[in-house]
């Protein structure tokens, strides 16, 4: 079971993406778009808003 209630995590993980995405988009400080991808996601693992068995689940299935 989680800490937080399931509307949180939900408002939670969209604001990372928000941010990754618009961190993609802009490129501060001449950042690659892979960090700052990875950095996101980095961030939902760190939060526990998703597992590391999620993640690399989904890693390996997307893996072209």
């Amino acid at each position: 079971m989680h800490a937080l209630p399931e509307t949180w995590r939900i408002v939670l993980t969209s604001l990372v993406g928000v941010i990754t995405l618009a961190g993609i988009m802009t490129r501060p400080f001449r950042l690659n778009e892979a960090a700052i991808a990875v950095g996101g996601a980095g961030v939902l693992l760190l939060l526990g808003l998703v597992s590391p068995v999620e993640a690399l689940r989904t890693l390996l299935n997307d893996w072209p």
